[in-house]
């Protein structure tokens, strides 16, 4: 099944991804991917909360639809339970 779902736009898929799952994502400029919890998911966009590694301090970054299909971010893996892991190479892997 596929993040992404194709209409005249591409638009997350809220089946595949949504409030309360866990997600590793990368954007182009990144070196290295970060891993969060989505906070809010929407049509176009998605807000993924994480630590920022200074005690008590949380930040977020957002996920458009625009963006993934544009390959400018990567949806690497995402998980509701951590048992069953979703993902891979590219965002239209079953």
């Amino acid at each position: 099944m596929s993040i992404l779902i194709e209409t005249n736009e591409k638009i997350f898929n809220e089946n595949e991804i949504r409030r309360g799952m866990l997600v590793y994502a990368r954007h182009k400029t990144w070196s290295d991917g970060i891993g969060g919890i989505v906070t809010r998911t929407a049509r176009h966009e998605i807000t993924v909360q994480y630590a920022a590694g200074v005690s008590n301090v949380t930040n977020h970054f957002f996920i458009t639809s625009t963006a993934v299909a544009a390959q400018e971010f990567e949806i690497l893996r995402w998980s509701e339970d951590l048992e069953t892991v979703s993902g891979g190479d590219s965002i239209d892997a079953p």
